[in-house]
């Protein structure tokens, strides 16, 4: 049997006290209080009956790779066996940030994090899904162990702006989503403190940069979340993955600068192209407080806008392929109703030659920063 075992690892656990080697059963029971030689040979007499009939014995086990004897020249090697704790896997919900996380409302499926509340190790769980892989735990205690300080020491600096308009911060890809809006993808960034808030609506031009790549500026989309700042990053944009550094500049005024478009309608009909979408819809929340219902025609590389930077509206969204094919569409909607047209500039060259209807807005908006990737 210790042959199968290995020799090696049987003499390794002797080494440390967890075998003990014996030349009989009655040598055995004369070294070890705990057992009695009665006892001992049942149990072997039990083992040899179900190994040899191939029938599981008491506790249900139904493979026997030695076979098993009673003649006192045989050796024997004992290991006493007690039940023992070796690895928790449920615990506390945490974030990417190892904050802890708590449900919203009772019936919710929500989470949101508790501010200055932090884990790491076997409180935690879910980071390794239904079971956990030897030397896994690495992941959680060195991983986020580190992280979960990290994020406790920020603490401290609740004190400071979250962000200086016009002054480049230091953050981290904390997560992405999973989500891909046509090209676009939900980027958290660590905010300097974890009990920082960016009060920035959604729709808020950020600039960010990514190691040893040229800046862009993108939109925020959610505002009033603790330690982190949600922003539309094209996915093809390099150097952003979980973990990587970037650097992240507050714009001063991104609407400085674009024409207004008056709406005195209740409802409204928006083109739009690319992430241009953010923009009007903040336009229309400052001049437009009547309006109740939204209809987005969005061309084919358009995001598909935060609806709640105008929360009392209905939002109708219908993505067009072709010209043509918004043209139709735009047959469709009352001859009285305004439409906003929020495209690039060769676009905008297309649709003004081709759109024939009245209360027509072509919104323009300061050329942003080139990706320059791609």
């Amino acid at each position: 049997m210790v042959d199968s075992f290995g020799a090696a690892s049987a003499g390794f656990y002797a080494s440390k006290g967890l075998f003990s080697r014996f030349g009989s059963v009655h040598e055995a029971v004369k070294e070890l209080e705990e057992l009695s030689l009665e006892g001992l040979e049942q149990t072997i007499e039990e083992y040899v009956f179900s190994w040899k009939s191939g029938n599981p014995d008491t506790f249900g086990k139904d493979y026997y790779p030695s076979a098993g004897t009673l003649k006192d020249t045989a050796e024997y090697w004992i290991a006493l066996i007690t039940p023992a704790l070796h690895y928790s896997m449920g615990g506390l919900r945490i974030s990417p940030s190892a904050e802890i996380l708590r449900k919203n409302g009772e019936s919710g499926s929500s989470f949101s994090a508790i501010p200055g509340l932090f884990g790491a190790g076997e409180v935690t769980g879910g980071m390794h899904g239904a079971n956990r892989l030897a030397g896994n735990s690495l992941l959680e205690c060195v991983v986020m162990g580190r992280i979960a300080g990290e994020r406790a020491s920020s603490v401290s600096l609740k004190q400071l702006p979250p962000l200086v308009i016009n002054q480049w911060t230091e953050s981290r890809v904390r997560s992405m989503d999973s989500n891909n809006y046509h090209g676009y993808q939900t980027t958290y960034l660590e905010l300097p403190s974890a009990l920082h808030e960016v009060d920035a609506p959604a729709g808020q031009r950020f600039e960010i940069r990514s190691q040893k790549h040229p800046s862009i500026v993108v939109p925020n989309l959610a505002a009033g979340v603790h330690g982190v700042i949600a922003l539309l990053i094209p996915k093809r944009y390099p150097g952003i993955y979980p973990g990587a550094k970037v650097d992240i500049l507050l714009v001063e005024d991104s609407h400085s600068g674009a024409s207004e478009a008056t709406v005195n309608g209740p409802s409204v009909t928006i083109v739009a192209s690319e992430d241009k979408a953010f923009d009007v819809l903040q336009m229309l929340r400052r001049s437009a407080e009547n309006l109740r219902a939204v209809f987005f025609f969005l061309l084919e590389d358009a995001v598909v806008p935060d609806h709640s930077l105008l929360p009392d509206a209905q939002f109708s969204t219908i993505r067009v392929d072709s010209i043509a094919q918004l043209l139709a569409h735009l047959s469709n909607r009352g001859p009285d109703e305004e439409v906003i047209v929020t495209v690039n500039a060769d676009t905008r060259r297309v649709l003004e030659g081709k759109i024939e209807r009245e209360n027509v807005f072509y919104v323009e908006y300061p050329e942003k920063k080139a990706c320059g990737f791609g």
